[in-house]
């Protein structure tokens, strides 16, 4: 059980990858406080669970809302030593359509919003001078650009920075932050892409392993991430992409 003993807040786990991911906590020992703006996803997520979850509504860009979760899963938990920031958002168009407020939401949620969650998860933990874990869901997008999705890109390279930026300034704490960047993952989020076949397979074939990801391959990587197997990673940006960021099949 690598997380045994662990507490975890798990954001956008009502569906998806973040639903992987509080799975594959539970299964490995960890309590999981499963944070979604959805409370429909986030009480099915816990409830598939069972008695190690608990789930807790939050708007992670409002910063009391997020206090006020962080507040009820120590209540239920303990301290909350492991976090993962996975709540996300796309938007799916060309730049010159997108409008100004579309793309605060995507930058708000994707980028302010996993800052707010790792800040407190931080300034708690130090203040316990407790070591822990901080991970964000970044994405290939986070790397490289990929075509009308301006806000998206940006979100997520922003995410890689602050990675790197939060993985510097809390060493000295114990506290490790890495990041995992996925490729084409099959979710909720890109069930509009999926349910079209031909767009589904050309997308797939820019990976060289030829298809899609599923979100429990995303899970295990971050079990890895949150166990003291990964004890000196920080800082780390880790791809699992079927060799998306290698280069393109011919």
């Amino acid at each position: 059980m690598k997380l045994a003993g662990r507490a975890a807040l798990i954001t956008g786990a009502g569906s998806g990858i973040g639903r992987a991911i509080a799975h594959a906590f539970a299964e490995e020992g960890a309590r999981v406080a499963v944070v979604d703006r959805d409370e429909g996803g986030a009480r099915e997520t816990a409830a598939l669970i069972g008695a190690a979850a608990s789930a807790f509504v939050c708007d992670i860009t409002d910063e009391a809302a997020v206090s006020a979760a962080f507040d009820a899963a120590e209540r239920a938990f303990g301290a909350v030593d492991i976090l993962v920031n996975c709540a996300g958002v796309g938007d799916r168009r060309p730049p010159w359509e997108i409008s100004v407020a579309d793309w605060r939401r995507v930058i708000d949620i994707n980028l302010t919003g996993a800052f707010i969650c790792a800040q407190q998860a931080i300034a708690r933990l130090a203040k316990a001078g407790k070591p822990g874990a901080v991970i964000n869901i970044a994405s290939v997008a986070g790397e490289v650009a990929v075509p009308d999705h301006v806000a998206y890109v940006a979100s997520k390279h922003g995410v890689v920075g602050l990675t790197k930026a939060l993985a510097l300034d809390c060493a000295k704490f114990g506290i490790r932050i890495n990041a995992i960047a996925p490729g084409s993952v099959e979710t909720p989020l890109t069930a509009g892409l999926l349910a079209h076949p031909d767009a589904a397979k050309r997308i797939g074939k820019t990976h060289p392993l030829g298809r899609w990801a599923q979100p429990e391959e995303i899970a295990k990587l971050a079990v890895f991430l949150a166990s003291d197997e990964s004890a000196f990673m920080t800082g780390a940006i880790v791809a699992i992409d079927g060799g998306f960021l290698a280069g393109r099949p011919v």
